[in-house]
């Protein structure tokens, strides 16, 4: 849930709450909230951090790492990920803002794996909750659900409790929002733009100094050198998230020849801040 929502969401519970102080009717629980397991990811939340959770055609869970990392505060994911053996991760497809992507995830040994190298106190607080809550339930019903109940204040002191707590939520909501503002920004500008950046425009784009993306591109497979010159692997061309064009010099004997230049598309981008475990 985007945090605007969330704070309308807020204030509609404090006034839920004094109105219903006030006219002293009981009304029924929310309708249950369920997200199913299929090839598309289902969003979690470990004490307020997100967890996404998809299954693939075998029906085996996958947890995106870059989710995991924060949740143990493993800060960096590549690094991360290569205590893990090659059957406990992998890339798996999601939809985005910019199509189709792809991003690092692991597998449930995987996952415990890391759990395992966490020294953070919320590490076995997280395995509890996986291992006693979220599997249990999926593997039994195919969904993950949460019932949310509305208590509504006996006395009128309770009623002024609950609505200043939920005031100072939304003030915090308010801070938050604030915060995710220029990361939405930068997304927001990768996601509308139809056209191509050069490397130094994508480093922009993608908020990051020129020589870290340039290097982040070679590193995970979306470019590699030609000569002086940088070029894109064909697969990443022909999946929309690279484009070469090529300008014609002649040398000194008046030879003519075709020099590549790289272009990232917006999608390309995407994809690359995917692997990185940034998104």
């Amino acid at each position: 849930m985007r945090p605007e929502s969330r704070i309308f969401f807020v204030r509609a519970c404090a006034s839920f709450h004094l109105t219903a102080f006030a006219s002293l009717h009981m009304i029924s629980p929310s309708p249950t909230r369920r997200w199913e397991v299929e090839n598309i990811p289902t969003l979690f939340r470990f004490e307020g951090k997100p967890l996404n959770v998809q299954a693939d055609e075998n029906g085996d869970l996958w947890f995106h790492a870059g989710d995991v990392c924060r949740v143990l505060e493993l800060s960096n994911v590549t690094m991360t990920l290569r205590v893990l053996d090659e059957d406990e991760k992998g890339l798996k497809s999601i939809e985005t803002l910019g199509g189709k992507q792809e991003v690092n995830c692991v597998t449930e040994p995987g996952l415990y794996k890391l759990i395992s190298r966490s020294r953070k106190p919320e590490a076995k607080r997280f395995d509890r909750w996986v291992r006693h809550e979220v599997l249990p339930t999926i593997r039994k019903t195919g969904s993950y659900s949460i019932e949310r109940q509305f208590d509504i204040p006996k006395t009128l002191s309770e009623a002024l409790r609950l609505a200043a707590d939920q005031a100072e939520e939304i003030e915090e909501l308010k801070h938050e929002n604030a915060a995710l503002a220029p990361k939405a920004q930068i997304h927001d500008k990768i996601a509308d733009s139809d056209g191509l950046y050069n490397l130094n425009l994508s480093a922009k784009a993608a908020n990051m100094p020129p020589r870290q993306f340039t290097s982040a591109a070679h590193q995970y497979g979306f470019i590699f050198r030609q000569g002086k010159k940088w070029n894109a692997y064909s697969d990443k061309v022909k999946a929309g998230h690279c484009h070469v064009k090529f300008a014609s010099y002649r040398d000194r004997d008046g030879e003519e020849h075709f020099s590549p230049q790289v272009f990232f598309t917006p999608k390309g981008i995407q994809a690359l801040i995917n692997r990185m475990g940034m998104q």
